[in-house]
């Protein structure tokens, strides 16, 4: 879970003012090209991804 946080936090710090929580672009932000960005489309998405797999498996509830 904790991999996940850091992935989150890694990608807002990344986009800074324009990371979102709902997906949306604006007019001046640029493509981000660097690091995970040129893999995965959203990092943040991936690390809350991982953050919920992660709570399930530690409850033990499918």
């Amino acid at each position: 879970m904790l991999g996940g946080l850091v992935l989150q936090y890694w990608a807002a710090k990344t986009l800074g003012k324009f990371y979102t929580k709902p997906l949306q672009t604006l007019e001046q932000q640029q493509i981000i090209q660097q690091a995970l960005y040129n893999i995965i489309r959203h990092p943040g998405y991936l690390g809350t991804f991982l953050m919920k797999i992660r709570a399930g498996l530690a409850i033990a509830n499918w």
